[in-house]
């Protein structure tokens, strides 16, 4: 919906990515090597010629490809970049399990864009398919509303959450990872939502920033979940996989992947009993999981 211009509410997770970059003169031809980790496990590797961004070398051609891309356009934007003077040998670690789908690549785009002192949204809207938001994300302290004004410009405001919601939230691992750039495909081909759900979204997300009430917390996720069923035609999560919860739950993302978060105002022993006998284990209370400075 955001892609269409409905207000999100948005928030940065406090496991991110890092980056190293070394660089010593050329002796033969101008190259990066690049190594990617994740909880100190190499995941990724690629050697980039960049002469011509030819890979010399990977273990994930499509990651690689992806890279490329990137790097290509940091480079366009800014031709400075990347001068043929040197050997590049660049380390990124990743804080997070990179199958969470908490911002991988979106961090990436944002780590790129400060090498290549570029406007991180020029980066990810020339590279991406997305909304934006978790570009906005990636360098915020705090939750923030975030939408797309005329012409597709970025907006995004901080904002704060009352401190009885934030004591009910947790976010649950549901144990597979989607698609974001399939599910963006999938939604601008096939949905059209009507005008007055697109603004009805964008009330909710403002709403969630002002209530202090949990009840009124609830309430608003189950409306914001008819309503996107309606648009996507797809069942609820809760209705779908945990119809006995008593809290309320809302999916994230990717409709119905990655994350959910629960509203819940019991004891944090009994969400994570009901959700381990679900066998989701991955289980993060709002100040384990957000940044919120």
């Amino acid at each position: 919906m955001v892609l269409l211009g409905a207000k999100a509410l948005a928030s940065p997770v406090l496991p991110g990515q890092s980056i190293q970059i070394e660089e010593r003169p050329v002796q033969n031809k101008p190259m990066l090597w690049w190594k990617a980790f994740s909880k100190e496990k190499l995941w990724f590797l690629a050697g980039i010629n960049l002469s011509d961004f030819s890979i010399a070398t990977t273990n994930n051609k499509d990651v690689a490809e992806f890279l490329v891309l990137i790097l290509k356009e940091a480079q366009k934007i800014n031709p400075a970049f990347l001068p043929p003077d040197f050997i590049y040998e660049a380390k990124t670690q990743l804080e997070f399990d990179r199958n969470w789908g908490l911002g991988s690549s979106s961090t990436l785009i944002s780590l790129i864009s400060q090498w290549a002192e570029v406007d991180p949204y020029n980066l990810f809207f020339n590279t991406s398919t997305g909304s934006g938001y978790d570009v906005a994300c990636a360098r915020a302290k705090n939750p923030l509303i975030y939408y797309l004004a005329d012409k597709k410009v970025p907006v995004s405001e901080s904002v704060n959450l009352h401190q009885q919601i934030k004591k009910s939230l947790y976010f649950i691992y549901l144990g597979k990872k989607s698609n974001s750039p399939q599910s963006v495909k999938h939604f601008l081909e096939s949905v059209i939502p009507k005008e007055k759900d697109m603004r009805r979204i964008g009330e909710i997300s403002q709403s969630f920033t002002t209530v202090q009430s949990v009840e009124k917390i609830k309430e608003l996720i189950t409306e914001h979940e008819r309503i996107l069923a309606s648009v996507l035609h797809r069942d609820p999560v809760k209705q779908k996989f945990f119809p006995d919860f008593k809290g309320e739950i809302k999916s994230l993302g990717a409709w119905g992947g990655d994350f959910i978060m629960a509203s819940w105002n019991k004891s944090e022993e009994e969400l994570k009993k009901y959700f381990i006998s679900k066998k989701l284990k991955v289980i993060f209370n709002y100040k384990e999981l957000i940044r919120d400075e």
